[in-house]
């Protein structure tokens, strides 16, 4: 989801090229495009005006994106200058260009239309409970992502007491390493630490995740009793798409003749933070993304149609599951490492509050950027991308805590009911074995195999 948010607002690519003088620049297709489907819907042609604020004050996703993404050579103030209309800025640039007016080329007058058309009629608002319908339109797309029947209010609530209860095991952590100050100060230190940055070279990045993973193959028959056939490889981030890329997993071919691929940015390897590579690689890797992937496609008794489909509360759900069992794969020996699980944990416990608390209760984008900042250690500036994500896309961040607390509630169950004949070996295979499930479909499958093995022990 956030690379597909990404490349429509343009964080994945420069949407900008230089013009013969400097001064000037044009916008690629896509951006164009982009930029004429929201003034389609200022025009009162059908959609909805999503984003706020003024040109420069870093309160709208779009232009913001934009002018972050804008060289520096490039002397933009014909194209913000307040003093200049719309013809007499396409006309300066005209003449500069010695071509005839109006210019043919349509990503000017596409950005200066959203300056003058697009920004003035946007609202004050930045939930979709604000719009015709708005409620019940989030309303459906909590049952689309979830799977479930919950309400935005109970949402809401349960991600605040996930909130309060890692932010409890964070607190523990800080303490068995002796830091002395606040758990915000404690986030601040995990963020700057030199200690967090000890790679010099991508290479070394690459080299500590395959010790990662090293670990946890000797420790994988502990928990599982199937594994996919196909393999797969830890690989840098091409450095086309690296500097707006996440980690990622991408399988690999059906047949096994192509390895699936671990893909880890690492634009600067001198500042490249290693405080949560443990969890990170538990959700992408072995036994998250990769492991639940390549199953699902090696699975000859699914269907075919099958094979491919991926339901993001499962999915996700799954991987963020997949965290949680470091300490039994041999991890988090490291109490930086468990510190890291739990701020991966924190991040998608966040969204069940930010979304519901954007989308139905009138929260706004600062309180939402400064609700995180309070409770979680990652970075400003990353915040602000991610907020700004759960305001354009309502409802999709909150498949990875919702099917990631099933998973575990199901466990929970089966661990209850079966006491010393629960196996969580066979647990995991009842999860994986029918690919990618509804929350409610899962749940029926782990309750008819808790009826079943009760019966066998009776």
């Amino acid at each position: 989801m956030t690379a597909m948010y990404q490349s429509y607002f343009g964080l994945a690519e420069a949407p900008f090229s230089i013009a013969p003088n400097p001064r000037y620049l044009f916008m690629s297709q896509r951006h164009q495009e982009a930029l004429a489907h929201l003034l389609y819907g200022v025009n009162g042609n059908g959609g909805f005006v999503l984003l706020t604020g003024e040109v420069g004050t870093g309160k709208t996703t779009v232009c913001r994106c934009l002018l972050e993404q804008i060289p520096e050579s490039c002397d933009v103030a014909y194209i913000f200058n307040p003093r200049l209309t719309v013809a007499e800025l396409l006309s300066t640039i005209c003449v500069e260009f010695g071509i005839a007016f109006p210019p043919g080329n349509t990503s000017i007058k596409l950005f200066v239309d959203l300056i003058n058309t697009y920004l003035p009629a946007g609202r004050e608002t930045a939930g979709i409970s604000a719009l015709p319908n708005g409620r019940q339109a989030f309303d459906y797309l909590i049952r689309y992502h979830t799977t479930t029947n919950m309400t935005a209010e109970q949402i809401h609530e349960l991600g605040k007491n996930e909130v309060a209860r890692i932010r409890g095991e964070m607190e523990k952590v800080k303490a068995e390493l002796g830091f002395k100050g606040d758990l915000n100060a404690f986030f601040h230190h995990v963020r700057t630490s030199k200690q967090m940055m000890p790679f010099t070279k991508p290479e070394e990045v690459i080299a500590s995740f395959n010790a990662i993973r090293q670990k946890v193959e000797r420790n994988v028959t502990n928990v599982f009793e199937i594994k996919p056939k196909a393999s797969f490889v830890v690989q840098r981030t091409e450095a086309f798409r690296e500097a707006s890329a996440s980690a990622e997993f991408l399988p690999g071919s059906i047949d096994g003749s192509r390895a699936g691929v671990f893909y880890v940015p690492i634009p600067d390897a001198k500042t490249y933070n290693q405080y949560s590579d443990e969890a990170l690689f538990l959700h992408e890797a072995i036994p998250g993304h990769y492991y639940q992937l390549s199953l699902q496609q090696e699975n000859n008794e699914l269907p075919e149609f099958l094979h491919p489909e991926s339901m993001s509360v499962f999915v996700e759900g799954w991987a963020l599951y997949a965290e949680s069992l470091g300490k039994e794969l041999g991890l988090f020996e490291d109490p930086y490492q468990y510190f890291g699980m739990l701020s991966m944990e924190m991040h998608r416990a966040l969204r069940l509050v930010l979304e519901t608390g954007i989308h139905t209760m009138g929260w706004t984008r600062e309180q939402a950027i400064q609700y995180s900042l309070d409770n979680e250690a990652e970075a400003e500036d990353k915040i602000i991308v991610e907020v700004e994500r759960y305001m354009a896309t309502p409802g999709a961040a909150l498949c990875y805590k919702m099917g990631q607390i099933k998973i575990r509630e199901l466990r929970t169950r089966a661990e209850e009911a079966l006491g010393e004949k629960f196996n969580v070996k066979e647990f995991h295979t009842q999860v994986l074995n029918s690919g990618s499930l509804p929350l409610v479909l899962l749940e029926e499958k782990i309750d008819r195999w808790i009826k079943q093995e009760l019966m066998i022990n009776d």
